[in-house]
């Protein structure tokens, strides 16, 4: 809830009249009327008016200094933000290997027609064929996804229960070429797979990199190496999946032989198949062409195989496409421009005039912020102006500037915080415009390759080559995420949520919370004792949180494996409270198998009735859906037989029960209720049902 803010003076007009009223007798006895005609009660009246005019002033806050309260809690309004989708190419038959350099751009058209462009966030090669079938390969078998994939339906992609030694296959009408790292763009359907999860991978690693940097590494000696790896391969390790390792291989021979391709030949950006992002191969050797399972067609294959680990739930992909990447809808602005002898897009907005407080308006907008420069020409040097959310900050020395990213006005200072650009100065600015909101276009509405300077400056001469050798262009799933510059309220709104959210472990629910916030994680439930060790039950263990995790696998007995349990447990450590220590465990489980005998109504159908019952015990006893509120067992909750007895007699078709025994890990059947320690869940055995 917002913290009200106090009414520093509640008093108005008629109060201050009043007031001054009552004040008369104190300070002029002489002054004996007090009447509306009098000249002084007129001027005290109007007197009362300014100051309640002050009063008001008093009490507000102008947006400039709620902007300074935000940003002292890290809150900043966010400037517009362009949409982004996957973009998928197909080659014309006759064409070979495509190569596309970054920021292509492309163009699409909103619902009114306006044209709507598109630019590439990476290099791609585009390799010839198409993506023909997709298989998965079980104990039980091949099974044909194709008709599903092609439907755009999801499916899971190692089953719904993901099993060691499960491959899935991928067969495409043509070989890749050997050497280029060919792009497979896959998105899955849970909702923490976008990329708002990558950053909270890497924004979590970066911070306990921060914490466990060692001081030396604040003061680098020269000509010794860094004692931290490169940037590029500690966001690879952190987008290593906790528990899973996969293999891929191409088929090469049409014997069956397989080729494992090496760490320099594969480069993951979905963390084993769990984040939206490309896949991208390089191929050592030739691919060989066979049929497999259920297509009949011969095809060349490449498949991944679920060699070690274990899931917290099964994937499940949404979208695939060879040659595939991800666009974001921003494009250039400007002309060639040749500015430190390199040939950039610019665009001259004018010659100063050496006044203060300058303005000048971009001539396209909303701005996307992250691509802004801004560049006058001194003295015949170019120099780089800084933007500033304000000059507050700023010497008269400093070149800075504000930019307003929704109207597209650039501010320069009066001079005394920050620099006034100087007379006869040109002012480029360098820049990618956006239609932010505008930009979220549906599926399959991006077709063409722009026409525009910026990609006959990167494509040079190959632009006709690679415009007609370019026969489908298209975004298989909708562009998503543009929305305009954020509004003061709403960021104060985002500060009173930063506020509320749980950040620090110091209640038993925060500890909750804050483990199923864990990135790279998917917990079903979770558990927090205190003063419990798991290992000891029966014991007061002072200072100790116990912390127990369900994910979503294996389906019957849920159970972390040591990478989620490390991961959650690291998480959590950097958030707990000094003098707790913190342990992530797993549930131990209880079978509880059901004897009983039960009468049907006549007529009743027996057999569908036993195996009725024996499902409902089944769902009641469940880890993840069993329990009264159908939201799993409550850990460490005993198991009543009455309770029992109620679930059976409440299904249609049973009259009334003779007898009923519970069993637990198969020792002798008791009368009596199961107890539980709190660590412990139930699961469902076999359970002998007999229906007369």
């Amino acid at each position: 809830m917002p913290v009200p803010l106090p009414n520093l003076d509640d008093r108005r007009w008629a109060d201050l009249v009043e007031e001054g009223r009552t004040l008369i007798p104190i300070h002029a006895p002489e002054w004996t009327d007090h009447n509306i005609h009098d000249p002084g009660i007129t001027l005290m009246e109007l007197f009362a008016w300014v100051a309640e005019m002050d009063i008001y002033q008093l009490n507000q806050i102008p947006d400039r200094h709620k902007r300074k309260f935000l940003a002292l809690v890290g809150i900043v309004p966010e400037p517009p933000y362009p949409a982004r989708t996957m973009l998928h190419f197909s080659l014309a038959s006759s064409s070979t290997v495509v190569q596309l350099p970054e920021t292509v751009e492309f163009e699409g058209a909103d619902p009114f027609g306006v044209a709507t462009g598109f630019r590439t966030l990476a290099p791609i090669c585009i390799a010839p064929g198409f993506l023909k079938a997709i298989q998965l390969k079980d104990q039980r078998g091949f099974h044909d996804f194709t008709d599903s994939w092609v439907r755009g339906e999801n499916f899971a992609v190692f089953g719904t229960e993901p099993q060691l030694g499960t491959e899935l296959y991928f067969g495409f009408s043509e070989a890749f070429p050997q050497e280029e790292f060919v792009s497979l763009f896959f998105s899955f359907a849970h909702h923490r797979s976008d990329e708002a999860e990558r950053c909270r991978l890497i924004d979590e690693s970066s911070a306990r990199q921060r914490i466990c940097r060692t001081p030396l590494s604040d003061f680098p000696c020269p000509n010794v190496a860094p004692l931290s790896p490169p940037v590029e391969d500690r966001i690879k390790k952190t987008l290593l999946h906790h528990g899973v390792r996969l293999v891929w291989e191409i088929l090469i021979t049409a014997d069956g032989d397989w080729e494992l391709l090496e760490p320099d030949h594969i480069n993951d950006e979905t963390r084993a198949l769990t984040l939206d992002g490309q896949v991208r191969l390089s191929i050592p050797s030739e691919m060989a062409k066979k049929k497999l399972g259920q297509v009949i067609n011969e095809l060349y294959y490449l498949r991944v195989r679920f060699v070690a680990g274990s899931y917290d739930a099964p994937p499940f992909l949404h979208r695939l496409a060879l040659n595939g990447i991800i666009a974001e809808q921003a494009a250039s602005v400007g002309e060639i421009k040749t500015i430190d002898d390199q040939a950039i897009e610019a665009i001259l907005l004018g010659i100063s005039d050496g006044s203060p407080n300058q303005k000048w308006t971009l001539p396209e907008a909303p701005v996307h912020v992250p691509s802004f420069q801004l560049y006058i020409q001194e003295e015949d040097k170019w120099r780089v102006w800084r933007r500033r959310s304000d000059f507050d900050e700023s010497a008269r020395s400093d070149s800075d500037f504000l930019l307003d990213p929704t109207d597209g006005v650039i501010t320069f200072s009066d001079g005394e915080k920050g620099r006034v650009p100087p007379k006869g100065a040109q002012i480029y600015a360098i820049y990618c415009a956006t239609q932010a909101e505008a930009g979220n276009l549906s599926s399959g509405t991006i077709h063409r390759l722009a026409d525009s300077p910026h990609n006959r400056r990167v494509l040079g001469s190959d632009y006709e080559k690679i415009k007609e050798s370019l026969a489908v262009i298209t975004n298989p799933i909708a562009a998503t995420g543009g929305a305009p510059a954020e509004i003061l309220t709403h960021a104060i709104g985002r500060a009173i949520e930063q506020r509320e959210k749980t950040q620090r472990a110091v209640t038993l629910q925060d500890y909750e919370v804050l483990a199923l916030q864990t990135p790279g994680v998917q917990l079903a439930r979770v558990k927090a004792w205190a003063n419990l060790h798991p290992g000891l039950p029966c014991l007061k263990a002072q200072g100790l949180i116990t912390v127990i995790i369900l994910p979503y696998l294996p389906l019957d007995k849920p159970m972390p494996s040591v990478g989620l349990r490390r991961t959650v447990a690291t998480y959590l450590n950097r958030r707990r409270i000094i003098g707790t220590r913190v342990e992530v465990v797993g549930p131990t489980y209880l079978e509880i198998s059901v004897r009983t005998k039960v009468q049907a109504y006549v007529g009743a159908n027996k057999a569908a009735l036993q195996q009725n019952i024996i499902e409902t015990l089944n769902n009641f006893l469940h880890p993840l859906k069993g329990g009264s509120e159908g939201t799993g067992w409550p850990f460490g909750r005993d198991v009543y037989r009455t309770e029992i007895m109620q679930v059976i007699d409440e299904l249609s078709g049973v009259d009334h029960i003779f007898s009923l025994e519970l069993t637990a890990n198969k020792n002798e059947p008791q009368c009596g209720n199961v107890c539980l320690n709190p660590i412990m869940l139930v699961t469902a055995g076999p359970h002998e049902v007999e229906v007369i």
